[in-house]
């Protein structure tokens, strides 16, 4: 009897000091509640975008000009490189095929503008993702408060969020990734896991109202655009996004200069390497001296008459 109280009595101290145990477990005590795409959010919502602005970009040859114009209070933006695309504020998407071309409206919907979400402004694809409900986010901490949020999208576009690929399309998913400091300013970006990470470095004068960066690649390799010009037009500037006024706005003298293809001087290395490329493929290509080959023939028939010629008048001198 006395040994079965005993064993009861320990029974129910183990019992105590488990649950003791349990309620001041380190494990339970120190795990901070994972982060979500709200704590994310929130932090991109301290530093709000205002007005409307427009930049210049170009290469260092001058052939690359870029313009952009971006409507922080209704998204709005155009586009023109040299052809003009743009999303109006009333949600209409609008694009020509040409510098040249008329500008129309484009039957689907199109609110996005890649190279300038994931290389000019990416303040601005921050807040786009936030404002998507159906794009899940992974969110980390990063230093001194800051986080990290990586998503996933279709062939990296938030505009195939909203239009899906064709049902059994195939590709590859690669991670969008971007480091907001404690700010809610994107500090760093990563457009892909092929991507090199880009420190960001913004426009001083931009950082109060549509943030951007003040060079970008479009690909890891490619030229640097950098920053000829940052105007920031104010509030209430919708309707410089409409349709006709941004066609007007691309007609403006010497805005947007015709499209030209970069011409390098032939050099005899380049000349040898094209001509044995094509001699490969089967073509025939003389290089810089193609007018002599082709005149070939010619000369040689003429030289021929000429030399006949002599001989004969030769001949009949001698008699």
């Amino acid at each position: 009897m006395r040994r079965e109280i005993v064993r009861t009595g320990f029974e129910r101290m183990g019992v105590l000091l488990g649950a003791a145990g349990a309620l001041v477990s380190p494990a339970h005590a120190s795990d901070p509640p994972a982060l979500t795409k709200r704590d994310l959010c929130d932090l991109i919502a301290r530093r709000p975008m205002h007005g409307a602005a427009e930049v210049v970009y170009n290469t260092p040859n001058g052939l690359n000009l870029r313009v952009f114009g971006y409507d922080a209070e209704t998204g709005a933006w155009y586009s023109m490189n040299p052809s003009l695309q743009g999303y109006d504020p009333s949600g209409r998407h609008f694009r020509t095929d040409g510098p040249s071309a008329k500008v129309e409206y484009a039957a689907w919907r199109n609110d996005e503008h890649k190279e300038f979400e994931q290389r000019v402004s990416p303040q601005v694809f921050a807040r786009k993702i936030c404002e998507m409900p159906q794009v899940e986010v992974t969110v980390e901490p990063w230093e001194d408060g800051g986080l990290v949020a990586s998503v996933v999208l279709p062939l990296g576009s938030r505009r195939h969020v909203i239009d899906p690929l064709p049902a059994g399309a195939i590709y590859e998913s690669s991670p969008i990734t971007l480091w907001v400091g404690k700010d809610g300013l994107v500090r760093r970006f990563r457009a892909s896991e092929r991507e090199a990470i880009v420190d960001l470095e913004y426009e001083p004068g931009s950082l109060g109202s549509v943030p951007v960066a003040r060079s970008y690649r479009v690909t890891k390799d490619g030229e640097a655009f950098g920053l000829l010009r940052y105007t920031w037009f104010g509030h209430g500037q919708s309707e410089r996004f409409t349709l006709e006024a941004a066609d007007r706005r691309r007609k403006e003298p010497g805005l947007v200069p015709p499209k030209i293809d970069r011409i390098e001087a032939p050099t005899p290395a380049k000349a040898a390497e094209q001509e044995w490329t094509l001699e490969a493929l089967g073509v025939r290509y003389g290089g810089p001296w193609y007018a002599f080959d082709r005149l070939r023939w010619p000369m040689l028939i003429a030289g021929v008459v000429l030399v006949t010629l002599g001989v004969v008048a030769y001949v009949r001198q001698r008699r």
